[in-house]
């Protein structure tokens, strides 16, 4: 059986399930639309200064929306260099191995263990429901890979909006597995499964050449 969750955990999932989708949008509206590269990296530089600018002095809640800014305008321009679908088959299940070690037994966990400080430049918290303190969180790099592969999906022909919905998802499931395993969890891995799902169809098809959109 699994263990029951409390208050401040069903509160904690509330806040994150509430929020997700509006965080996400920015991702959608960055990943689809037709930004130069210039523009691109003109709002990766101002999302990185920015965010940094309010996260020295711990102010979270102006820097989240500059975090979530860097995070897909970086993987937009990333997404756009993919040139064959099975790269971005391959790139989600690197991602997938190399975020669960890291976690587990890597760079992510020493960071927790001994610098949790770094925590405050790298993720995006979102609130408990109904309170100001701060419930379960997201990577910048989580951010980045979800813009990633919304434009590598549209690059490449795959399932752009069911790529992003079936990720957040994805995410979403790991975030209730975290709290009712009451530890932290990696998003990658779930998020990354979510999207070979979706477009596996597309996948076992003959790779055909990727094209701007």
């Amino acid at each position: 059986m699994l263990p029951s969750l409390g208050k401040e955990q069903v509160d904690a999932v509330a806040g994150f399930a509430l929020c997700l989708l509006p965080a996400a949008l920015p991702v959608w509206l960055i990943a689809t639309r037709p930004f130069g590269g210039e523009a691109l990296a003109l709002g990766l530089a101002v999302g990185v200064l920015v965010a940094v600018g309010f996260s020295l002095p711990g102010l979270q809640t102006p820097a989240a929306p500059f975090k979530v800014l860097a995070g897909a305008t970086a993987g937009t321009l990333l997404g756009r260099q993919f040139l064959y679908r099975r790269w971005l088959l391959v790139g989600a299940v690197v991602a997938l191995v190399v975020d669960l070690y890291s976690v587990f037994r890597g760079p992510t966990r020493l960071v927790v263990e001994h610098a949790p400080r770094t925590l405050d430049f790298l993720l995006v918290q979102f609130p408990s429901l109904g309170s100001d303190r701060a419930g379960f969180g997201l990577g910048v790099s989580d951010f980045l890979f979800l813009a990633l592969f919304v434009a590598g999906s549209r690059r490449c022909g795959l399932h752009a909006r069911a790529s992003l919905a079936a990720m957040l998802a994805g995410v979403l499931a790991t975030v209730v597995a975290a709290a009712i395993l009451d530890r932290a969890l990696p998003a990658l891995p779930l998020l990354c499964l979510a999207f070979i799902l979706v477009n596996a169809d597309r996948f076992i098809r003959s790779d055909t050449t990727c094209h701007e959109r």
